[in-house]
Formats: structure tokens, sequence, C-alpha cells
């Protein structure tokens, strides 16, 4: 079962219940000082630093967000088969409501962990199926991007992205294509010259530009 939270909706003050979903990401660390970074980053305690640090040379999954009964639950269940799990100081007596948790140990360990939880509450049984789907694309080597129009297929060779910044303010070409016409005209040109992906740029991220709406960057686009 699936962790849902309750909001209330101003207008009509009728409770609404959503689904929470929890963000996974491997970690893929190649030094101890690698490990120490990332479990401060948890606010892991120094003592518990010191001694999982060494551990995390197997395979990290980090798990975003997760409340303290259920961070409690992982780091037991993974204790159980000989893995472990860093949780923020202060999840095991529950006085912070969230905490981020790194799952340590082996591809094997992991493994078993994820069917294990598979059937139990709190959103544990969505993490398990997670885990199972994070190892199956991490084994793979293409995948296929779905879009409206076409299918594009990555990992088999190569792609060309062309950028076209329709915004004033980009690196190289700010201020050059704020007409729908000339930037049509520059994309199909790219095609043209070997591009399989246009990205049309609707916001700069160079340093120092200021921020706007999505309703402006979606209208730029």
């Amino acid at each position: 079962m699936d962790s849902l939270s309750s909001i209330e909706h101003p207008a009509s003050g009728f409770y609404i219940k959503i689904k929470e979903v929890f963000v996974l990401r491997y970690l893929n660390l190649t030094s101890l000082s690698e490990a120490v970074e990332e479990l401060k980053k948890v606010g892991v305690d120094p003592y518990g630093i010191e001694a999982m640090a060494p551990k995390m040379m197997n395979v990290n999954i980090l798990i975003e967000g997760v409340e303290c009964k259920v961070a409690n639950i992982i780091k037991q269940e993974m204790l159980s088969i000989g893995g472990d799990a860093a949780v923020a100081r202060g999840s095991v007596g529950c006085s912070i409501d969230k905490t981020d948790a790194i799952i340590i140990g082996t591809i094997k360990q992991i493994r078993r962990f994820s069917d294990k939880i598979s059937s139990q509450p709190f959103g544990l049984s969505r993490i398990g199926s997670d885990i199972r789907k994070l190892f199956d694309n991490m084994s793979r080597s293409s995948f296929t991007l779905r879009t409206p129009e076409r299918e594009i297929i990555l990992g088999n060779h190569t792609l060309i992205m062309g950028i076209i910044n329709v915004t004033p303010d980009s690196f190289s070409d700010g201020g050059l294509f704020s007409n729908a016409s000339e930037a049509v005209e520059y994309g199909v040109k790219m095609v043209e010259e070997g591009a399989d992906i246009l990205d049309v740029g609707g916001e700069s991220s160079r340093p120092g530009s200021g921020t706007i709406s999505p309703e402006e960057e979606l209208e730029r686009v």
C-alpha cells in the first residue's frame, strides 16, 4: 500500500488524499571521503559516520524524505539481513519529521530487502518496487524516450542534440531567436546538419541571470 497524506482544499474544506512519491537515487561512491560527505548531508551522528562510511564501498541507494517511522523500519530490516541504513540523528526517537535514508549493502542484500518490504504499509511496498525498478534500469544499456510525435532510442549510438535558446541573456545566442520563425528556421537547419534532438531553452542558466515565472518560460518556448 502506498503512503497517503491529506491536504485540505482551501475553497471547499474537503480533505484530498495525495499519494506520496519517494525519490530514489543510486549513489556511485568511489572513495571513503565521498561516503563521509553523503552521510554528513543526511545528518548522521559522527559515530555513525565512522562506523558506516567503510560499509558504503558496496551498493548505496539514497531515498529522500521518508517519515521517521519508515526510516526506522528500513534500518531494522536492513540490519536483519546483514546490511545497514544511514538516517539522520533524531530519527530513532522521531524528534524530527522526516529524514533521507541511505540503504547500504550488496545487491543481493538489497534485493532481499526489497522483497521483504513488498507487503508492508507506510509506502514501504512502493519503495520495494522502486528499488527493483532501479536495479533493472541499472542493468539496461538502452532506453526509449517517448514524445507525442516519436520515440527516441537512447544508448544504441551517440545522439546529437541541437540547442536553440529563445532567451534574451543566454551565453552564445541570447536574443538571436526571439522571433519564432527565425528559431524554427534555425532548428530545421540543425536537423539537416545531423541533429537528432532539439532542445528549446526558455530560461537562461547563465550565472547571474534572473529567474522567470513558468508562465513566461512557456510563452517563450
